[in-house]
């Protein structure tokens, strides 16, 4: 039996067509774009699994490409979507973190890539939200209680607004009320990413479901079906 790959998109202009010659993850089909234009008709027209593409992108505002990704007409609109770009220009890039991207990586960080690209692969949409998580974790022989904000949810995981800096890897209990209803949300989670603010502080910390409590799933769904219809995507992760 024939394994079905997957597809992958390399975006690339003028300045980046270099980096299009890095070798794709084993299991993808990868086909190139170079350029706005053969960019863009390529989104629109097929349904990639990923998109790898190049930060700054042509000539044109990053947002514009995103929009069109994202955008109903776009075949690849649930693509995962990751972000190569030059280490001087990460924090930049990461401002799109949770507006559409999935992952930023540098230049100097291309190791990492096949990692982010397979990461990406079926990416949940994500909705903007702002309710209140209380995190618990073992600080010691006690717990340590932490109250934060969602910036977005999806339903494998949420990005949360908070200056603590917990390390990617770290796991914790959480629990946050679902709105205008009497359900509460319970599980574990662990921290997946930091996202950062232009001066390049960590601002928000993004988490992936590890496990929900008993109706916690059934309560995490009907709430998503009010903030994210379903033929709808968030501009995101």
């Amino acid at each position: 039996m024939s394994t079905i790959e997957k597809s992958l998109l390399i975006a690339t202009d003028e300045a980046t067509k270099y980096w299009g010659l890095l070798p794709a993850p084993p299991g993808f089909s990868t086909e190139h774009a170079h350029g706005w234009i053969e960019a863009v008709d390529a989104v629109m027209h097929k349904a990639y699994d990923v998109i790898m593409v190049t930060y700054p992108f042509a000539d044109n505002p990053f947002n514009l490409f995103i929009h069109a990704v994202r955008s109903r007409s776009s075949m690849s609109r649930g693509a995962g979507l990751v972000v190569l770009t030059t280490p001087d220009q990460k924090a930049e890039a990461l401002i799109f973190i949770g507006k559409g991207v999935n992952r930023v990586i540098s230049t100097d960080e291309s190791v990492c890539l096949h990692e982010a690209i397979n990461n990406v692969v079926n990416v949940s949409p994500r909705g903007p939200a702002r309710l209140m998580v209380h995190l618990q974790m073992p600080f010691g022989e006690r717990k340590c209680a932490i109250r934060t904000f969602t910036e977005n949810i999806s339903s494998t995981g949420m990005l949360l607004g908070t200056t603590n800096q917990l390390e990617i890897g770290r796991q914790f209990d959480f629990e946050f009320s679902v709105p205008d209803s009497e359900e509460t949300v319970t599980g574990r989670a662990e921290v997946v990413r930091h996202s950062f603010e232009q001066g390049g502080n960590v601002n928000g910390i993004g988490i992936r479901f590890i496990s929900l409590e008993s109706e916690s799933s059934e309560a995490l769904k009907s709430y998503l079906g009010q903030i994210l219809p379903v033929d709808d995507y968030s501009e995101e992760e």
